[in-house]
């Protein structure tokens, strides 16, 4: 990732860094999640195609 690049340009501590990156892996984990959920309702290859076209 480019942490290290936003840290430099925006200014953040090492404090603000973990949070942002904390971000970061909570909004993954909740779209993976959501993702397979979508997956089980749908077929998975429907949301494969769907994601791949958009």
């Amino acid at each position: 990732m480019a942490l290290p690049a936003i840290q430099a340009d925006l200014g953040f501590t090492d404090e603000g860094m973990s949070w942002i990156f904390n971000a970061y892996v909570i909004a993954f984990g909740g779209l993976l999640l959501l993702g397979g959920e979508l997956a089980d309702v749908f077929g998975a290859r429907r949301i494969f195609l769907w994601g791949f076209a958009s």
